[in-house]
């Protein structure tokens, strides 16, 4: 038997999310290399294999996909500042924390984000990187590089930032941040978008890093921008992703310009080409998802984000009713302020049954753990393109794959549905065994990417030393609700 076999056995559960949804209990998976050679049953002869790893009972799934994510975010986390800011007051604050970030700072937030997703059941991730203060375009470079090395499935959006939202201009000036610190210009926009694609983006069947664009925000007075920044991934056959729960403001503006509300805007542009995502789509009626309906465009949910930042709560239910495919991002270290997938399903699950967010859903449309599960899998691997390779637990897959033990006192006294237990039950979130690609990346609760320890000790560093140059520009207190 070849050297890179490794059985897995005594797996109580494995939910594989293939076209018939089968559930297999008592059942063992045999990898070859980079790939699922096998999935069997106890009772049937074990193959032999280079390495043995028993699961001791565990529950197996396909590893989770997020969709969602900004890692340069992970040390600005629970800032005191922010705490009951707007949306725009937010990233105020916070664009006069990110204007100084340096190398070392995307080094360590990519490092942590992307351990807390891999702790937290993660194996695919994308994150949007829209932000390169002073100009430091080969911050990218270092963030994908950095995600390679710890290990997991990277789809890194190469964002941009070529406005600022609304008043942030001025605002940023009246704290003695240059907004020019941020934005980015956008010939440089679309030669980085090209280079950053030609440099990163793999199309082969077991890929490790894909990359897409979009900007943060959409500059509605340029359509040449637009088209050209849209046809970059349209010619290397692209993910295309970007922002979209228009602030009153914006509509009034896309009203002005284009007598059109926002998404009929992007649809005349070509954006909505069926390759592409939007994130939150927080603010949307019924006529603004028949726009991403009729052209299958596909959403990122971040409930914890509406939640923090106080957004209304995306129609969800509606959307998937109108057949757009949803996955699950925990979306920026500052948004969230946790970067923990199998929480963000949890609350998935749970807020879309409030009856205040969504007053007509009767109790029979309250999505179920197996369907917030299928977002975090299935779709997510719909939403990247890659569901031939990933999203399920079938032979000749990427084996992509994380376990939990549910033998311990936050799982005692549950019964019947592993998947209910996983979200519902539990001290913590932590997955027992990680594998991406093949290759194991947690075992037994413990990180095999990074010393932990050793991360959360740097962070205090850095944020010291990053709360200090703010601090002497701005004169202002982030580590305090007022001034």
């Amino acid at each position: 038997m070849p050297k890179d076999t490794i059985l897995l056995k005594n797996i109580g559960w494995i939910y594989t999310f293939n076209v018939r949804n089968e559930i297999i209990r008592n059942g063992f998976l045999l990898l070859k290399g980079e790939k699922i050679e096998q999935i069997g049953l106890a009772k049937d002869p074990l193959p032999p294999a280079d390495k043995v790893i028993d699961l001791e009972g565990a529950v197996l799934l396909p590893g989770l996909i997020n969709v969602h994510h900004h890692f340069y975010q992970n040390i600005t986390r629970a800032v005191p500042k922010t705490l009951k800011c707007s949306l725009l007051e937010w990233l105020k604050y916070l664009y006069a924390l990110w204007a100084f970030l340096e190398p070392e700072d995307i080094k360590l937030a990519t490092q942590i984000a992307v351990s807390e997703l891999l702790l937290s059941g993660s194996t695919t991730t994308s994150d949007f990187f829209y932000l390169f203060p002073h100009h430091q375009y080969d911050l990218f470079d270092l963030e994908v590089k950095t995600a390679l090395d710890m290990g997991i499935r990277l789809h890194a959006i190469r964002g941009c930032l070529p406005v600022l939202e609304g008043a942030l201009s001025t605002q940023l000036k009246e704290i003695r941040i240059d907004p020019a610190w941020l934005v980015e210009d956008k010939e440089n926009i679309l030669k980085e978008s090209e280079r950053v694609i030609d440099k990163f983006h793999d199309p082969s069947f077991f890929a490790m890093t894909q990359v897409g664009l979009g900007p943060t925000t959409v500059d509605y007075g340029d359509a040449g921008f637009a088209r050209e920044l849209k046809g970059i991934t349209a010619r290397n056959n692209g993910i295309f992703s970007f922002h979209l729960h228009p602030r009153e403001d914006e509509r009034e503006l896309c009203k002005k310009l284009h007598n059109s509300t926002p998404n009929e805007y992007l649809e005349s542009l070509g954006w909505f080409d069926g390759n592409v995502w939007v994130a939150h789509a927080t603010n949307h009626g019924k006529e603004d998802i028949e726009v991403l309906a009729r052209n299958n465009v596909r959403v990122t949910h971040s409930p914890s984000c509406h939640l923090r930042l106080g957004y209304r709560v995306a129609p969800i239910p509606e959307m998937i009713k109108r057949g757009i495919i949803v996955g699950i991002g925990v979306d920026g270290g500052a948004s969230n302020d946790s970067g923990n997938l199998l929480a963000e399903l949890r609350t998935t699950l749970l807020v879309h049954r409030i009856p205040t967010v969504h007053p007509h859903l009767s109790r029979e449309e309250w999505f179920t753990p197996e369907e917030v599960f299928k977002m975090a899998t299935l779709n997510g691997a719909k939403m990247l393109s890659r569901e031939t390779a990933l999203g399920s637990l079938e032979v000749g897959k990427a084996a992509d794959l994380v376990a939990w033990n549910l033998n311990k006192i936050g799982s005692a006294g549950s019964f019947g549905d592993p998947l209910s237990t996983l979200l519902l039950c539990g001290l913590d979130y932590r997955v027992d065994f990680s594998m991406v690609n093949g290759k194991p990346l947690v075992h037994k609760g413990v990180l095999l990417a990074a010393e932990e320890k050793s991360l959360a000790e740097e962070a205090k560093r850095v944020v010291s030393k990053l709360l200090k140059k703010a601090e002497s520009v701005t004169g202002l207190s982030f580590s305090k609700l007022e001034d």
